[in-house]
């Protein structure tokens, strides 16, 4: 029994090229008149979109450009629309893995801003990605996501695609009363009245059609099939009448109506020849050739087929040459033409292995692709872990140094102490030995002794504390902040009387400099680094009066570098800071963004986003890449967030939990409807809670400031 012909994913793709054409220069006009950024990106994507087709390569080139653009001005919409455009490209390149991943990542994009059309469209795409690979099930749930999407923007016609997918999915399984039912309920869900939908239509009859006639319901499959006739006629589908009448003739050859099945099969090669459809052309010569085999009507059998073979051989479809091979072999076999019947035969045999060595080549390559791709995959993952790592293994002994430096300077101290008390002890006893008389004197001169020692130790302390009040001078005054903005807060709780944490702000030519730093240790060596961080942010920002977070970052490193006299050596210690830096210009609503081992957290109407730092410090380190920046746009009311790790890393009270990032984040999400005071009320009684009776273990700093 042949099988009809099914219109198999109801994405409807124009072959007018010259159509196509005039679009696409349509579009390219429109480029270089685009008004803004958002529209040149919305047109970027309607280019690739429709080269998908018919260059997939140019149409990757577009939806570059528009992912590109989308990345530096933080447009998401265009960042969706453009991985869509991108993934189709790649399907139609046949690379299905690649197409499945961008898919996937847009998916989770999409899901951030509800952008119900791009999720529509990337659900849709991994429906029939995965129903190409034969994974029926999740290509029904893609099917499924993507019919909730498109109820949501209220695309009646879209929502009939999916179900008419699922139905052919479902034909896959052999379950074809089932490919009905999803068949008939995407029927109901388009306007008979809606002339630009009838195709559709006329397509979801004849496919019902095919899956009756498989069932060997021939009423029925004769009934669709005609009614899908009479809508390709009202419509003038060229293609679509000539496909109908040839399923029509093998629907009717099931009757036994050999009459009408001969003028089906030549209404159809009449109207494949006026607009060269040499595929159909070949299936139609083919079958009507084999009924004219079946009648014994050899002459006009043999003509047929031989047309059908010419065809095949001119498009180089396998598949058809073998068919038509073999259907020529059985002719001459009955015929007792049994030399062309072997030659026929051996011609079938040699392009059937041919095919088949071609689907095992594909099918290795897909394989090795895959195998390729999960490899990079892994060991990507296992850089990072590696990178992690070495991270952690730095910071562990950069902390390790910091306390063997204390630690030696205590044991110096001690030990000199110590000594000294001996050295006075040991001349006491001569003194008492030798003149007892001298005893008082001797006790008055290491009572004295005692009082310098307690002198010293207090002048050390006194030091110390003086240290803090220097270190709280050359801080800016948190007043500052009130000069530039409404409402903000900061958190800042050193771990010791002095700080390796510091912040700074500054204004220069109307933009506001503001930073958080965390330097390397806490207490007297951080407090001196933090010295220096603040001396150089003078220096720069506002004697140099640079206004550009990169060249400011650049800068820093290189006077700590040679402050600290860094050669790069492996022995050496790596003393540096970690910054978070922001230029707010007020004028454009602009933020300018740059960090070292710190990032930014901002507040807006779409939630809470993080924006990345670089992965180095601004110091002597393995890594010395040049600092990148980033251009945020604000809207009045939104607040932003720079802070150290002291907060992150504090152990819970008798746990070896730390508070972590992802809570620190949902903590300040939750704390959203709160004023700015309170929320760094909200974050002490937090970090109270957590802390317990434990030791701080780092310097803490928060700043919050509302925009």
């Amino acid at each position: 029994m042949n099988k009809l012909y099914l219109f198999v994913i109801i994405i409807i793709i124009s072959n007018n090229t010259f159509s196509q054409n005039k679009e696409i220069d349509s579009l390219k006009d429109l480029i270089f008149n685009a008004k803004n950024d958002t529209i040149l990106i919305d047109h970027y994507i309607c280019i690739s979109d429709i080269y998908k087709s018919i260059d997939p390569h140019k149409g990757i080139e577009y939806a570059d450009s528009a992912y590109d653009l989308s990345i530096k001005i933080n447009y998401r919409n265009g960042l969706c629309g453009s991985l869509v455009t991108k993934a189709l490209c790649y399907a139609n390149l046949g690379n299905l893995n690649k197409a499945d991943s961008l898919n996937n990542v847009s998916i989770s994009i999409a899901k951030s801003i509800n952008d119900y059309s791009c999720l529509a469209r990337a659900n849709n795409n991994l429906g029939v990605i995965k129903t190409h690979l034969g994974k029926y099930q999740e290509a029904i749930e893609y099917n499924l996501e993507a019919k909730k999407y498109y109820s949501k923007i209220g695309d009646k016609s879209l929502v009939a695609g999916t179900l008419s997918n699922i139905g052919i999915i479902y034909y896959y399984q052999k379950n074809l009363e089932k490919a009905i039912e999803y068949h008939l309920e995407s029927l109901k869900m388009i306007d008979p009245d809606d002339y630009e939908k009838t195709r559709n239509r006329a397509i979801i009859m004849r496919n019902i059609g095919a899956f009756y006639y498989e069932l060997e319901n021939i009423d029925s499959a004769l009934y669709y099939t005609k009614k899908a006739l009479d809508l390709q006629i009202v419509i003038g589908d060229k293609k679509g009448i000539a496909t109908s009448y040839n399923n029509l003739a093998d629907i009717v050859l099931k009757k036994n109506d050999t009459i009408a099945c001969e003028k089906y099969f030549l209404k159809s090669i009449k109207i494949k020849k006026e607009i060269g459809d040499k595929k159909g052309l070949n299936y139609s010569y083919r079958n009507l050739g084999e009924l004219y085999f079946e009648q014994g009507k050899y002459e006009k059998a043999l003509k047929l087929i031989n047309k059908a073979l010419d065809l095949s051989l001119e498009t180089g479809e396998k598949h058809t040459i073998i068919k038509n091979y073999l259907q020529l072999a059985k002719f001459y076999e009955k015929t007792n033409n049994y030399k062309k019947a072997y030659k026929h035969h051996n011609l079938y045999h040699e392009y059937y292995d041919s095919l088949q060595t071609e689907k095992s080549k594909t099918t290795l390559l897909e394989m090795q692709t895959k195998f390729e791709t999960e490899k990079k995959t892994k060991e990507i993952e296992l850089l990072k872990r590696q990178e992690k790592i070495q991270k952690l293994e730095i910071r562990r002994k950069n902390i390790q140094k910091n306390w063997l430096i204390t630690g030696f300077v205590f044991m110096i101290i001690l030990v000199y102490v110590i000594y000294r008390s001996y050295r006075q002890k040991q001349k006491a006893n001569i003194i008492i030995t030798e003149k007892n008389q001298k005893l008082e004197h001797a006790n008055e001169e290491i009572l004295a002794q005692k009082d310098e020692i307690e002198k010293h130790n207090k002048n050390m302390h006194d030091s110390i504390v003086y240290a803090k009040q220097i270190q709280n001078a050359v801080l800016p005054d948190k007043t500052f902040f009130s000069n530039y903005f409404d409402e903000f807060f900061l958190l800042y709780k050193p771990k010791d009387v002095v700080s390796g944490d510091f912040y700074w702000i500054g204004e220069v030519e109307n933009k506001i400099f503001v930073a958080i730093a965390d330097c390397t240790g806490h207490g007297v060596p951080g407090a001196f680094m933090s010295m220096l961080g603040i001396t150089f942010f003078n220096k720069i920002i506002i004697e140099k009066k640079i206004s550009d977070t990169v060249e400011i970052m650049e800068r820093l490193r290189t006077n700590i570098i040679s402050s600290l006299s860094q050669k790069g050596y492996e022995e050496e210690a790596r003393d540096g800071m970690e910054i978070a830096l922001c230029i707010i210009d007020k004028s454009t609503k602009t933020i300018e963004f740059s960090g070292s081992n710190q990032n930014l957290l901002i507040f807006n109407n779409s939630g809470l986003n993080e924006i990345k730092g670089d992965k180095m410090p601004v110091g002597i380190y393995i890594k010395m890449d040049i600092f990148h920046k980033k251009q945020l746009h604000y809207n009045n009311g939104d607040v932003i967030y720079l802070f150290t790790d002291g907060y992150i890393d504090q152990f819970k009270e008798n746990d070896d939990k730390r508070f972590s990032k992802k809570q620190f984040k949902e903590l300040l999400t939750d704390i959203q409807m709160l004023s700015l005071n309170k929320q760094k009320d909200k974050l002490e009684q937090t970090l109270i809670e957590w802390q317990g009776k434990s030791e701080q273990i780092d310097d803490i700093s928060i700043l919050g400031i509302k925009l």
